[in-house]
Formats: C-alpha cells, sequence, structure tokens
C-alpha cells in the first residue's frame, strides 16, 4: 500500500495571514474574562507533514501561555512547527523554541524545534504568547479566524504523535528540555572536534534530513559513507613529501612515503567538483549544494607485531589563501622549498609547527596537532586497528576537490623493550561525507516491502509505477529503511535503478568500481539510508525500478546474512502535463479567403476584479496572492485588472491596496 500526501503548508499559511491584514482596523476589547481549561481537542494523530489548526477564540479571549500534551507511539526525536495569527502587522509569527519569529510572508524560515520522546509516553510543548497581540476572530468569521497552526516536521523510525490535549495556561514544562541525539532535520554546521580517533565525532553515515521549502522544492542532506578496500598502501614514518623536496626531488611509486592521498572522485566516485565552494565567501554560505566532506578511516596493519602507540595526521584540499590553507602561509614567508605552496591543509607536528612560526608564517587558523593513539590509554591496538581522521571544524567549510590524505607519524612496537615502528599498511579507507541538495519538490511517495535480503539474493527493490509515478514523475531522491536484527560493524550496500534504457548501479562490488556504500556502527534495529539522486541521472519512472543491494555485513569478523528491506520512500517532482499540438496539417485549405480583417477590442480595466467575475471581494486578493506565490495565473484581463497602482507590475502592492478597498481605507480607480 501507499500514499500520496500534498502539502498545503504554504498556502494555508498565507491565506491565513492575508485574512488577518483585513483586521486592521478592528480594535478588540481588553478582555479579561477567566480562560477555560478544559481540552480543545483531543484524539488527533499527526504523522509527518500533517497539521492541526486550533481556532483562538475557542480557547478564550485573553490568550497568554498554553499546552500541547502529546504521546509518541515511537522512541527517538520529534520535530515540530507552530505558528499563530495576529490582530496587526506582521499578521502570522513562528515559534522557534525560545521566541516567536516574524515570517515576512512566508519569506524567512523558521527551523523545526526538536525534543526527544518515548513510545507511550506524554510530553508537554509549552508555549508562551504574552507578548503578542493575537486574533481572536472565531470561526466563519468573515475575514477568517484567528488560528493556531501545529505541524510534524519529523517523527523518526516513520512514526507519528497523538494531540492528547490542547489546554490554555501553562499545566507544566516543556518535557523533555533537549533532543538527545543531532538527528533533527536541520541543515549540516559542521563537525565537532575529535579528541578521539578511534571513533568519528562528525557526522555519521545513516543519517538525513529533508526540508519542505514550501515554494515547490525541498532540500535534503543525506550523510553516507564509501568504502574501498585493497588500498595495501606501505606507509613508512619519516618519508613524507618535504623530506624529498629539501633534497630536490619528488618521491616516485617504489619511493617510501607516510602519506596516501585519495581521489575523491577516482577513488571514492564522488563528482569532484561538487566538492567545497568556489570562493571564501560561498565557503561561508552554509545553505550551499555541495558535498561536505567528514572523515577519512583508515584500516591499519602491522607486519604481525601488535602495536601500543600510533600517531598519525591528515590533510586535504582546501581554497587556496583561505584561513585553512597552512601551505601558503609558508610560501608568504619565504621558506625554503614553499615557493609555489598552497590549496593545501595539513595537521602538523610541533617541530614543523615551530619551524613554520620561527620563519614567520601566519596561519589563518590554528593547524592541528593529529592524533596520538596509545593502548594505555584505552585505545583498541594491536595487529590489525581502524582510526578516523576528523575534518577540523574550521577547515570544513573551505574544503574543495580534489584529494584527501592519510599520514604515519610515529608508531610503538608493542614490546618489552623500546622499538619504533618503521612501516604498517593501510588496507582499506572509509570515506564519510554529507550531501545538501536543493531540488524541484511536489510530494513523497512511500511502499511497504518487507522483503528479506540474503547475501546470496542480493537485492530488493520496487517498481516506480507501484508508487504511482510515471513518465510526468522525477525522482530526485529515495529512502531505504532497512532492518538489520543486529548490530553491524558495517553495512555494506549498493543502489541501482534504471536510467533510460539502461540499467546502472551505483555501488556495485563486482562493477569494478573499487567502492562500495557502507553504513558504519549498525546498532540493532532499523537504520534509514537517503540517495539523493545524481543531476546527471536520467531515472527511467515510466517503466523502470530501483534496487538496494546487501552486498555484506558483520559484527566483529563474523558475517550477517540477511537483512530486511522495510520500505522505500521516494521524493519527486511532477511535471505539469503539456498541451499536445496537433502532429498534420489540415487536409484541405478554405476555398475563400475572409472579406475583413478580424478586429480586437481594446480590454477595459475593471480595477481590482483580479478573478474577473464582475466583483471586487477578499476572493479577488485570494487570487491575486496565489498567483504571485506560482500557484496561480491570471488571464491577461485579469493582470490588468489587478494593476490597480497602475505602474505596469502585477506585485504585492496591489494586493494590498485592494484590502485597504474593500474596509474603506483607499479607493480603487476607475477603468479607462
Amino acid at each position: 500500500m501507499f500514499s500520496k500526501t500534498m502539502t498545503n503548508r504554504m498556502k494555508a499559511a498565507a491565506v491565513a495571514a492575508l485574512m488577518c491584514l483585513s483586521a486592521a482596523t478592528v480594535i478588540l476589547p481588553n478582555m479579561t474574562a477567566s480562560m477555560p481549561v478544559e481540552a480543545v481537542s483531543i484524539g488527533e494523530t499527526l504523522a509527518v507533514k500533517d497539521e492541526y489548526r486550533i481556532v483562538t477564540a475557542d480557547v478564550g479571549t485573553n490568550l497568554k501561555s498554553f499546552t500541547l500534551t502529546l504521546t509518541a507511539d515511537y522512541t527517538g526525536n520529534f520535530s515540530y512547527g507552530l505558528g499563530i495569527s495576529l490582530a496587526e502587522d506582521p499578521w502570522w509569527m513562528e515559534w522557534d523554541g525560545s521566541g516567536w519569529v516574524d515570517t515576512e510572508g512566508g519569506t524567512v524560515e523558521v527551523p523545526g524545534i526538536s525534543v526527544p520522546v518515548t513510545a507511550g509516553e506524554t510530553f508537554n510543548i509549552v508555549i508562551d504568547c504574552s507578548t503578542l497581540n493575537l486574533k481572536y476572530d472565531p470561526a466563519g468569521a468573515e475575514w477568517g479566524a484567528g488560528e493556531i497552526a501545529f505541524r510534524n516536521y519529523y517523527s523518526g523510525e516513520g512514526g507519528s504523535v497523538t494531540l492528547v490535549s490542547a489546554t490554555s495556561g501553562s499545566t507544566g514544562t516543556t518535557t523533555p528540555t533537549t533532543p538527545t541525539t543531532p538527528t533533527t532535520p536541520t541543515d549540516p554546521v559542521g563537525p565537532g572536534p575529535n579528541t578521539d580517533g578511534s571513533t568519528s565525532q562528525n557526522k555519521k553515515s545513516g543519517t538525513w534530513t529533508f526540508k519542505d521549502n514550501l515554494d515547490g522544492t525541498g532540500t535534503m542532506t543525506s550523510t553516507q559513507a564509501r568504502k574501498i578496500d585493497g588500498v595495501a598502501q606501505l606507509l613508512t614514518a619519516g618519508y613524507d613529501e618535504e623530506t624529498y623536496a629539501a633534497e630536490g626531488t619528488t618521491p616516485g611509486p617504489d619511493d617510501p612515503i607516510n602519506s596516501k592521498k585519495f581521489s575523491y572522485s577516482t577513488d571514492f566516485g564522488l563528482e569532484a567538483g561538487m566538492i567545497g565552494p568556489k570562493s571564501v565567501e560561498e565557503a561561508e554560505d552554509e545553505t550551499r549544494d555541495n558535498i561536505f566532506i567528514e572523515s577519512l578511516q583508515a584500516t591499519i596493519t602491522s607486519d604481525g607485531t601488535p602495536l601500543k602507540r600510533f600517531m598519525y595526521g591528515g590533510g586535504m584540499s582546501v581554497l587556496n589563501e583561505s584561513p585553512a590553507d597552512t601551505e601558503s602561509p609558508k610560501r608568504l614567508a619565504g621558506m625554503e622549498g614553499k615557493e609555489t605552496a598552497g590549496y593545501w591543509y595539513n595537521d602538523m607536528g610541533e617541530e614543523k609547527l615551530q619551524e613554520a612560526l620561527d620563519a614567520g608564517a601566519v596561519f589563518g587558523i590554528d593547524p592541528g596537532m593529529g592524533y596520538d593513539l596509545s593502548s594505555a590509554d584505552g585505545a583498541q591496538l594491536g595487529e590489525w586497528f581502524q582510526v578516523v581522521w576528523d575534518v577540523p571544524e574550521a577547515v570544513y567549510p573551505y574544503a574543495i576537490g580534489p584529494e584527501i590524505s592519510f599520514q604515519y607519524w610515529y608508531g610503538e612496537e608493542d614490546v618489552e623493550e623500546y622499538k619504533a615502528c618503521e612501516a604498517v599498511t593501510l588496507d582499506s579507507a572509509v570515506l564519510t561525507y554529507t550531501e545538501r541538495k536543493t531540488f524541484d519538490y511536489t510530494d513523497h511517495v512511500a511502499l511497504d516491502v518487507n522483503e528479506e535480503i540474503d547475501i546470496e539474493g542480493m537485492s530488493s527493490g520496487v517498481k516506480f509505477a507501484d508508487l504511482g509515478l510515471g513518465a510526468n514523475s522525477s525522482v530526485k531522491a529515495i529512502v531505504f529503511t532497512v532492518e538489520t536484527g543486529n548490530d553491524m560493524d558495517s553495512l555494506v550496500y549498493g543502489i541501482g535503478a534504471s536510467v533510460g534504457e539502461d540499467w546502472k548501479m551505483w555501488a556495485d562490488s563486482e562493477a569494478g568500481d573499487g567502492w562500495n556504500f557502507v553504513v558504519t556502527d549498525v546498532k540493532a534495529g532499523e537504520v534509514e539510508i537517503a540517495w539523493i539522486v545524481p543531476s546527471s541521472a536520467d531515472i527511467n519512472e515510466e517503466y523502470g525500478n530501483v534496487q538496494f543491494g546487501y552486498w555484506y555485513g558483520g559484527k566483529d569478523g563474523d558475517a550477517i546474512n540477511s537483512v530486511t528491506l522495510k520500505s522505500v520512500d521516494v521524493y519527486y517532482y511532477e511535471e505539469e502535463e503539456a498541451t499536445t499540438e496537433p502532429t498534420t496539417e489540415p487536409t484541405t485549405a478554405p476555398t475563400t479567403a475572409p472579406t475583413t480583417e478580424p478586429t480586437t477590442e481594446p480590454l477595459v480595466a475593471n480595477y481590482g476584479d483580479v478573478n474577473v467575475d464582475g466583483n471586487v471581494s477578499i476572493v479577488d486578493v485570494i487570487f491575486l496572492n496565489k498567483h504571485l506565490m506560482g500557484n496561480q495565473k491570471l488571464t491577461e484581463q485579469g493582470e490588468l485588472n489587478a494593476d490597480v497602482d497602475i505602474n505596469g507590475e502585477v506585485e504585492s502592492g496591489d494586493s494590498l491596496n485592494i484590502l485597504k478597498s474593500l474596509v474603506d481605507l483607499c479607493t480603487l480607480p476607475v477603468g479607462q
């Protein structure tokens, strides 16, 4: 079974705000009567994207605060939005968790507020509206009721919440007060500090967010990881590129080196042009469509002797001479061998950092000092272990293509007498990244699959036609919900879809790409994997399908034979059907030519009559606002009638003037 749910939040909010405008001349009395405390409504269940509206007048005429009591049918995070009608400009406000925000007619975005919830337990949302001049017009009022709009933006694991009661007054405190994990649908804001190189502190694979921008577009972020096996790179301590540069040479393929550089495109299959900003100004825009690099995990093996200490660092391509560029300051300081340095960030050891500072280098950010892992500190070292290099927070905005590097600095063998480890082998690598993309968006549709996939069967999927999609649909993103049943160190998977008349796997261990999608550190239960369709992909929505492939999953070296594909959610854009022109010319021509040329009467304006029904009313204002939001097209006569300030443009000022005329605040011109 599947369902399509069209969102109308933008339209509803615009109409509510519009209707509030007409109350500008109404002065409400300062009522102090006691307000009822009984529930306004109970039993309303809200799934994702559902909205519940409460008429303000139904809870009293001196509302200072109100409490919503809810229960959830899942354990996780709940994200909501809440707006309220005002009796004066700006007519509509949204709650951001700490105060009220003027949305400026819907042009200012207010993110959802997230709270953690526990299945079956009630929780309160308490809202203070004592500073607002609320609109108290009742349901059925001529210019529309004053309302409170409560919306479910996100409820984890496909769950829902139930509105138990809505009461006036503060019947409790908002519980709980803060989300337990950063899984709310917000845009990426950069990584956190990594103080333990054995685990990443940045975003993890298998997390995603989506926001309906309410303007015909949606924005999705998806954090994914790609793994390459068989790297087999020998890393030799003490031999870096600077060592060779000081000798006036460059390392050859068989020369010892302490680092391995990975290409985002060649090694991991990313679109290198999508990684990073084009300028420092663009880097400061966290809302840009981009691929943001989170971390690089390396699997390290010794020559058979376990290690008890391991020191390493990392580096990556960054904007030249940006604050994150640690190499151009060396060039600008005149350091020998750095005449062309730049476009790169490097962690530095104490000695090299001091050398650069002594030469006069001035860094835009303090270079990282790398990681020093010791088994004495609880790090899991031995003959085989994994370490993570997180992109530092200050570097995150400036990272660009094409490369990222892992650097081995020093190791110590776990033997009785001191012995340095000369070299280790980098066996495999996992690159974790967050993709952010805004795309044309109409709706999303879900289909339950509930099909077990074993390693031998490998994949399961659905036909786009079974989701109700067709030739006019354009698939933008797909979310796969997978049930593991077990904890996993990693879940390795692939995604395939019909492209044009062909088929393409975007991560296939048998395709020769050398990498696969992977979710690391998976907990037993459900994991949601979001795939944003590449811009270059011509998905065949009419006859094609999409597949999720399970390549491998394991825990502590033991394979887990199967997972279950629970459901598929597809985010799509529905194009309007084009009108079809006749394909053939008429078979006969007219036998006689018209004796007179047809004449067209000039249009005469009836100012304010936007929908051309012969009257000027609030309906014309709504009609015009729909046109301004792109949801309604005016006729030629309607556009002429809408231009009430006669400046040649149909704009929001015309809507306001029509409203003013309806309450006798201005007079519309008479058509000529």
